[in-house]
């Protein structure tokens, strides 16, 4: 069974067109109305102007007891006279007038006259096409006349009306050329923005995501326009941008996190084979192999928990807080410190004045305390002192420093200590049992708080951990 192909669109005109069209539509639409109105108003004004004269001719000629006389003179005038039975009685026409076009009036009476009221009426003309408009009066006298009914061509003024109507026709069209043809060079200029905006959606669709909107005129559509979009497209840049950077950090993550967990699975595998093939058959051998297997599988455990720490740290959103007294969580660190290793002087220095409390995580400033304070044992010569000092400073909070004396760490690497497995001895590191993931740890609970961690050089030598937390 087939498919129906679904139709395809016609292509659509181009917005300039249609807003040519449109803008000569409209202008055409005015120009109608206006010459519509234009004409019916001139031919109002030219029948009542024939109305008057019509009006003031058989008023004298009433007057002057000309009824039923020959008119004289160059006019278009018919007077036609009509008898107590609506019977002709005679017609009379100006100089030159041809007899054959008069009005078409075959008999008359006054209640038969359609202008009611002795008001102008209009009747069609015994010659095809024409038109006359007629007025009526009764005339009494010696010549016993019932009706009068005296008539202008109305030709002429139709003419004219025809004439207006034909010129506005033309004006039209002419206007509707013009302006459909100045509309158009006139959107499109003023559309040439969009064109750019085109140009650039069309570099940025095959993936150019630095491509920006070329900037228009302020306080316009397409000025706002541009503006959004470039904003927008910032936006885009920068969730890309760090999305690529979250990914390679990703890889790089997986990839050391593999490198980290083969050595000890390396080793335990090791251990296993070796005393699979008969190479612990000694008790103290067989006693150190399992010490080995006991403490690289410690190890592993370790850096698995550390692991799974980050991890909760990536999708955690907020912490819950809580008044902590950081003094004491301070020297419980330093007591900590001690019972690790007895051997090494490890002192806190607070000021003498009470600290205020801080709205923390304890939990997490505890482990944030721990991970510093073991890290300075582990990467300092034994025996090396070790200073815990806290503090509140003024606009900025709860200040806690971990100092060493040792060797300290080089300026350049010094903006990579809180990375992920990163390690300035990899082969000691690994033989203390660190994993790389403390100071990780320390960095992702200091920012869940809003704070800052960072490493300077201690005064005469050695490393200062220093954490800001608010409060």
């Amino acid at each position: 069974m087939t498919q129906a192909k679904a139709p395809r669109a016609s292509p659509g005109r181009p917005l300039p067109v249609k807003l040519a069209v449109i803008i000569a539509s409209l202008v055409v639409a005015g120009l109608a109305v206006v010459g519509a109105v234009t004409t019916v108003v001139l031919r109002v004004k030219l029948v009542a102007d024939l109305d008057r004269q019509l009006e003031q001719t058989l008023s004298s000629l009433i007057a002057g007891n000309q009824v039923g006389a020959a008119m004289s003179g160059p006019s278009d005038y018919v007077l036609m006279v009509f008898g107590q039975d609506g019977e002709p009685l005679t017609t009379a026409f100006g100089e030159g007038h041809d007899p054959d076009k008069r009005p078409a009036l075959e008999r008359l009476t006054e209640e038969e006259t359609p202008g009611q009221g002795a008001e102008p009426f209009t009747v069609a003309s015994t010659a095809a096409g024409g038109q006359w408009r007629c007025l009526t009066a009764s005339a009494r006298g010696p010549f016993q006349v019932r009706l009068v009914v005296l008539a202008l061509p109305l030709d002429s003024i139709n003419d004219t009306t025809r004439q207006v109507a034909l010129l506005v026709v033309w004006l039209a069209l002419a206007v509707a050329v013009v302006a459909t043809a100045s509309g158009y060079a006139m959107v499109r200029r003023s559309l040439r923005p969009l064109r750019h905006v085109e140009t650039a959606a069309a570099q940025i669709a095959r993936g150019d995501l630095t491509t920006r909107m070329p900037p228009a005129q302020e306080g316009t559509e397409v000025g706002h326009l541009t503006d959004s979009l470039n904003a927008m497209l910032t936006q885009i840049e920068a969730a890309f941008a760090s999305q690529s950077a979250s990914e390679a950090r990703m890889r790089t993550f997986i990839s050391d996190a593999s490198h980290e967990l083969r050595t000890p699975l390396a080793a335990i595998r090791g251990y296993a084979e070796l005393y699979r093939i008969g190479g612990l058959e000694q008790p103290e051998a067989l006693a150190g192999a399992m010490k080995r297997i006991e403490d690289e599988a410690a190890r592993m455990g370790a850096m698995v928990g550390d692991l799974s720490t980050l991890t909760r740290l990536a999708e955690l959103q907020t912490l819950e807080l809580a008044p902590v007294d950081l003094l004491t969580l301070a020297a419980d660190a330093v007591a900590d410190a001690q019972a690790l290793d007895p051997g090494r002087t490890v002192t806190l220095l607070a000021p003498r004045e009470a600290l205020p409390p801080i709205a923390a995580n304890e939990a997490a400033v505890r482990r944030v305390l721990t991970n510093l304070v073991s890290n300075a044992i582990k990467h300092t010569p034994p025996a090396t002192p070790i200073e815990v000092a806290i503090a509140h400073w003024q606009d900025v909070g709860a200040v806690i420093e971990v100092r060493d004396h040792g060797p300290g760490i080089p300026p350049a690497k010094r903006d990579r200590v809180f990375d992920r497995f990163f390690r300035l001895d990899d082969s000691r590191s690994r033989d203390l049992g660190g994993s790389g993931l403390g100071l990780a740890i320390v960095t992702g609970l200091v920012g869940a708080h809003g704070g800052e961690a960072e490493v300077v050089e201690t005064p005469g030598g050695g490393a200062t951990f220093r954490i800001t937390l608010p409060g």
